[in-house]
């Protein structure tokens, strides 16, 4: 099997280093039994690489916001994406390994922005759990109020082709995400819809936030994402908070934590869920700050090993080709 080598550069996580293309997005599609209702457009990339056998030429990041030119016969439209990120040198390698999980996987064109506290002098980061918990409100506003586009965080790895996530029929609603059956919402029942990966609509998400209002937020209370979350849940069914008429819900491999099956049965008593195996996962998210491989040593929590040893042995293999390709 020919494999080809694209080369990356990128400012902002301080790397160069070369990806190798193989089929393996071709095996995990026929290996997949399962293709939902809702993801449209995989379908000509798949045809187009059985035929050439390899993604395209070349790949190249340059600036903030990195532009990755891939030529395709199809859509070659660079698919959005902002990335909630620290200022933090310590947390690097973990983009890295998103930022080249998400290359090696796309067949599509991908524009990455990284959203850090620096960019953003004066916004109040009071209650915020990471250091970049209130910065994906402000994407719209980049986006000038028009398209969709996804946002995600930093501590996450790709599995699969993000293409198909940016494909999701929006049905007119202004946000595509995944329910959370052990979310809790202001001391509300369990259950509700997760912002840590989405896509939105940028001309419809007015309603439930502006970067003005974000912006200040915490100046006078805690972390503006559960005013988000209480916003999102009030436009719901009472009775059943995954009847939604504001979100079109997601498969939950998009959002995996830590292995679980997130919108699976939630075992109060043992505080747990059922769990995907890792090659049934599309988009992983590290999402227990301790148990993060990487630690990132600003953080003010207990250092402790990931419950999947599959899951750290893996991360810990991409970082080993992260480095490897590094230039």
């Amino acid at each position: 099997m020919k494999t080809d080598f694209y080369e990356i550069k990128t400012h902002q996580t301080n790397a160069s280093f070369n990806i190798p293309v193989d089929e393996k997005y071709i095996h995990h599609h026929q290996g997949d039994t399962q293709i939902e209702e809702n993801v449209t457009g995989h379908g000509a990339d798949e045809k187009y690489l059985r035929a050439n056998h390899k993604l395209s030429q070349h790949l190249q990041i340059d600036g903030n916001a990195h532009t990755i030119a891939v030529p395709k016969p199809h859509n070659q439209t660079p698919i959005p994406i902002f990335v909630g990120a620290s200022d933090h040198p310590a947390d690097r390698i973990q983009e890295k390994v998103l930022l080249y999980t998400l290359h090696k996987n796309s067949t599509r064109p991908l524009n990455v922005t990284f959203l850090r506290p620096s960019m953003f002098p004066g916004v109040s980061s009071f209650g915020w759990g990471t250091p970049f918990t209130g910065l994906r409100y402000v994407i719209p506003k980049l986006m000038g109020f028009k398209g969709n586009a996804i946002y995600m965080d930093m501590d996450m790895i790709n599995f699969r082709n993000i293409a198909e996530f940016y494909s999701i029929n929006m049905l007119g609603r202004p946000f595509a995400m995944i329910y959370d059956s052990k979310l809790t919402v202001k001391g509300g029942p369990r259950g509700g819809y997760c912002d840590s990966m989405m896509m939105m609509d940028c001309s419809k998400t007015q309603e439930f936030f502006t970067w003005d209002e974000c912006h200040s937020w915490g100046a006078t209370q805690p972390s503006f994402k559960w005013m988000f979350m209480q916003r999102i849940r009030e436009r719901g069914n009472p009775n059943d908070a995954s009847d939604n008429p504001a979100v079109v819900r997601v498969d939950s491999r998009w959002n995996c934590f830590d292995g679980d099956i997130t919108d699976g049965e939630y075992n109060a008593k043992e505080n747990t869920l059922p769990q995907y195996p890792l090659d049934n996962i599309f988009h992983l998210h590290l999402t227990a700050l301790s148990f993060q491989p990487w630690h990132s040593p600003y953080l003010m929590t207990a250092k402790a090993t990931h419950k999947r040893r599959d899951i750290t042995d893996y991360w810990w293999q991409l970082v080993d080709e992260v480095r490897d390709l590094e230039v």
